[in-house]
């Protein structure tokens, strides 16, 4: 369903309630649905949008990021398995499908809050959508009034009854525009709990490779005041014992210049 009308429809019915609130019944209680009408505007359309960008590819989406990453991890854990390709094994391994099954399990999870956060977003944008169609109708029903009160304050006789009329009105236009702010609260209450949970399981699922740290470049020792341990001859040495991949330090006593006096 297209809701790409909702944000005009809300600012049509913002016109027409401020034009009747203004000119015709310039009382306070009008000036406060204008406010609560204004404060409701938004865009249904760029929510539906919205809600196709957080749902992951399996289910209608376009969020295609997560799936693409468990396919790279699968590889990997492939290629590492293809003693063709590679040899690491042992404890090493070990570690690795650990954290390479808590890691897919994360995954799996964040997919879901993404599918159930879109799915609320595209709830909300209906709830908008019909909330532009609600304020229209209490816009127009601010107008209906205003040409009322206007008409019947022409009159001497029914000045009074028009002053009775605009506050009766008024708390029932109020009542409505009031029931419907709430509504869009709770709304936008729920999609924010669930934009805090996709962030939380998105910062944990990047903690579950704490063994996997980046080796430091010169340029990180230096920032840290420290000397660089090795250049352009740095390799990794694999240990058996720890199944661990450590930075091999270059011999050097085993050639190249000697200070004077060395040999």
């Amino acid at each position: 369903m297209s809701h790409e009308n909702g944000e005009a429809l809300y600012w049509t019915a913002f016109g027409m309630a401020s034009f009747a609130a203004t000119v015709l019944i310039r009382r306070p209680w009008a000036f406060y649905i204008v406010a609560m009408i204004g404060v409701m505007i938004s865009s249904p359309g760029r929510m539906s949008d919205s809600a196709k960008s957080w749902r992951t590819t399996e289910n209608g989406g376009t969020a295609s990021e997560l799936a693409d990453l468990q396919k790279m991890l699968e590889e990997l854990k492939a290629t590492l398995q293809d003693k063709e390709k590679a040899t690491w094994e042992g404890a090493a391994f070990e570690q690795f499908q650990v954290a390479y099954d808590a890691f897919t399990k994360s995954i799996e999870s964040l997919k879901s809050t993404r599918d159930t956060t879109g799915e609320a977003v595209d709830q909300s944008a209906k709830l908008y959508h019909a909330g532009a169609y609600a304020c229209m109708g209490i816009a127009s029903f601010l107008m209906a009034i205003g040409v009322t009160l206007e008409v019947l304050r022409r009159n001497l006789l029914t000045a009074a009854f028009a002053q009775k009329l605009s506050e009766k009105l008024g708390r029932a236009a109020a009542k409505a525009g009031k029931n419907l702010l709430v509504k869009h609260g709770m709304a936008l209450t729920v999609f924010v709990g669930l934009l805090y949970m996709v962030t939380q399981q998105s910062e944990t699922a990047g903690k579950l490779f704490p063994t996997l740290t980046a080796i430091p470049t010169e340029l990180d020792v230096l920032k840290s005041g420290g000397v660089p341990e090795f250049g352009d001859s740095a390799s990794l040495v694999y240990d058996e014992t720890s199944g661990k991949l450590t930075p091999a330090r270059p011999d050097l006593q085993s050639g190249g210049l000697a200070l004077p006096g060395q040999g």
